[in-house]
């Protein structure tokens, strides 16, 4: 009932008249469970606990802390299906909190026309909605409600319904690459990566592994080295109990190219990191899709994930990685960064872009999976060949090889 979709988005000029319209259908309460559904002792296993806090809303405080319970169920709570952007405060606390709100944001959305956002201050809340202009985030404010008053909480309940309402439409014009802002994955290895808002945090079990990353990464700063992820900070103290962790940038997405046009522009990102890589003996050695990913903002992708990376050559087989994914000789001693080239090649073959068996790219991916690793071309080699392939479609966002 109170799920119901709209049949359509309406535009930013229409949600003000959205947002203030009544339940799709009356919220029926049969007279005899009145008491019940207005008593604070309500199980939370009815599906209109929300009720209760509107007429009998959680004690709040004057400090950010003791006011949670208040935002959550009056605020959050009737979303049912998701919680939009939001920006809170205690009463005491300085600092823009609309700006605040559009500062923290990296939009992620694609053509999605707005999103929902609100910001609080003590009892104070106020509804905003967000939106892509150009390159920059606007926030549009659309109510403020003040939920020490009753009136202010049923109203506040109105909108959250009606917001809910709206998010499976929303939802369905998110690109297909969509993730959530903060997830946490756990790897069987021992690390964990925390994907947060802009960065990406990654803790270890072992500081030997941290250390060892970290040599990659400032060698690959001090050549200047493209289409990588870049380490901001690193933490390992022997004398404190806090798991060794690095911080990376940027944040990208798991994307495969969803073209020709894109699969061009994806392996020129690879193949010029490599060309750099390859100039100061270093291989990365696990190049496939989940570990080249893409920016968040253009159609450009950037390697990540050095950690089984090492100079050339390798004297300690890649015993750990999955057969299938890999060079043969990987899974030797003393290979070296030729196995990088194999997986370019891999990259193609593993691709989402459709191509036919005579497509240029396709009969290249064979040259450069080659059994022999002799046989397999430069990363350099590579990189001039698809330019001299492709320069109509890379020229105008590279810089030529």
């Amino acid at each position: 009932m109170l799920k119901k979709p709209p049949e359509f988005i309406p535009p930013r000029e229409g949600l003000l008249t959205y947002f203030q319209q009544p339940p799709v259908q009356p919220i029926e309460i049969h007279p005899t469970d009145y008491d019940r559904y207005f008593r604070p002792e309500i199980s939370s296993k009815n599906s209109f606990k929300f009720i209760t806090y509107i007429v009998c809303p959680p004690d709040a405080g004057t400090t950010k802390d003791s006011l949670h319970a208040l935002w959550d169920m009056v605020v959050v709570k009737p979303f049912k299906i998701g919680s939009p952007q939001k920006e809170e405060k205690g009463p005491d606390t300085e600092g823009n909190l609309a700006e605040e709100l559009i500062k923290k944001l990296t939009w992620t959305y694609g053509q999605c026309p707005y999103i929902f956002g609100y910001y609080a201050r003590a009892t104070t809340v106020t509804y905003c909605y967000l939106y892509l202009e150009g390159e920059q985030v606007l926030r549009k404010d659309l109510f403020i409600y003040y939920l020490n008053e009753l009136s202010g909480r049923i109203q506040a309940f109105i909108v959250g319904i009606n917001i809910g309402r709206l998010l499976p439409l929303l939802c369905q014009t998110l690109p297909h690459y969509f993730q959530r802002e903060f997830v946490i994955l756990h790897r069987s290895n021992g690390k964990v990566v925390e994907l947060m808002q802009k960065d990406v945090i990654k803790r270890y079990l072992l500081k030997q592994s941290v250390i060892y990353a970290q040599v990659i990464y400032d060698a690959m700063s001090n050549f200047n080295v493209s289409f990588v992820d870049q380490l901001v900070r690193v933490h390992v103290n022997e004398n404190e109990t806090i798991i060794p962790f690095m911080i990376f940038s940027p944040k990208g997405v798991i994307c495969k190219p969803q073209s020709k046009t894109q699969l061009i522009k994806a392996l020129c990102c690879v193949l010029t990191a490599l060309k750099a890589l390859h100039k100061i003996k270093i291989m990365h050695r696990d190049i496939r899709w989940e570990n080249v990913l893409k920016c968040i903002d253009k159609d450009k992708w950037f390697i990540i994930d050095f950690d089984d990376a090492c100079y050339n050559t390798s004297v300690t087989p890649g015993a750990h990685l999955v057969k299938e994914n890999h060079a043969l000789e990987i899974f030797e001693s003393n290979h070296n960064e030729r196995v990088d080239i194999w997986s370019v090649g891999f990259l193609i073959r593993t691709t989402s872009v459709k191509l036919e068996e005579s497509d240029e790219l396709k009969i290249y991916s064979k040259k450069l999976m080659a059994k022999n690793k002799f046989d397999r071309p430069t990363a350099e080699e590579g990189l001039q060949w698809i330019w001299n392939e492709y320069k109509d479609i890379l020229r105008e966002d590279f810089l030529e090889a």
